[in-house]
């Protein structure tokens, strides 16, 4: 995991309860958001904790060139503060998780397990809001009426966590159709990602 933050005792707190955490290994601190890249290109870390405000190359346009690449790396954000825009840029890029530092570090640990699993971390309430509001404001016109049935089922499985595969199995179809009706719920509802799926349906209320 690369972490990377403006203040050092920040970067000293989180390596020390990582450090404490199964199945976490820092390899490498950054202060600069140009160090965290060469971090990536030397280590290849499953995993980047970033203040998205750190000098330099700041944390968007981290992870729109971790997007440019296709990395494999996840992205988590960890901020004082974010507005509606730049949650709503950070969902469109592929972020993983943003985190609030005035969370307990048990929260934090929580996120990175989870993140680390696969999942994605938008539990926080400030931060859900925000996306929530970004995404309905600021997407192309959408309605439940351009969704097929079996689209619609998709967005309520995808919103419960569910994945590919279980969604096949409850639907009894193919792994290869539920990505195509994903592919059509991301072009219908302008999003590009599960957490901004989960945000529409449950701003709808169609969990």
């Amino acid at each position: 995991m690369v972490i990377a933050d403006r203040h050092p005792l920040l970067l000293d707190g989180l390596e020390h309860a990582l450090r404490g955490s199964d199945g976490f290994t820092v390899v490498a601190r950054c202060d600069r958001g140009d160090d965290v890249l060469t971090a990536i290109d030397v280590h290849a870390p499953d995993i980047v904790v970033m203040d998205p405000a750190v000098p330099g190359m700041q944390g968007l346009a981290v992870l729109a060139e971790l997007q440019r690449r296709s990395a494999p790396t996840r992205m988590i954000f960890l901020t004082d503060s974010i507005s509606q825009r730049d949650v709503q840029d950070a969902v469109r890029l592929g972020i993983w998780g943003i985190v609030l530092k005035e969370l307990s570090t048990r929260l934090v640990l929580q996120c990175l397990q989870k993140v680390r699993r696969g999942g994605r971390w938008v539990e926080n309430q400030a931060i859900h809001a925000a996306l929530a509001a970004a995404i309905g404001r600021d997407t192309a016109p959408v309605g439940i009426d351009r969704l097929t049935r079996r689209e619609l089922d998709t967005v309520r499985m995808v919103a419960q966590g569910m994945r590919n595969k279980a969604i096949a199995r409850s639907l009894q179809i193919s792994e290869v159709t539920v990505k195509t009706h994903v592919r059509n719920v991301y072009r219908k509802l302008g999003v590009n990602s599960r957490v901004a799926v989960r945000c529409y349906a449950e701003t709808r209320h169609i969990v």
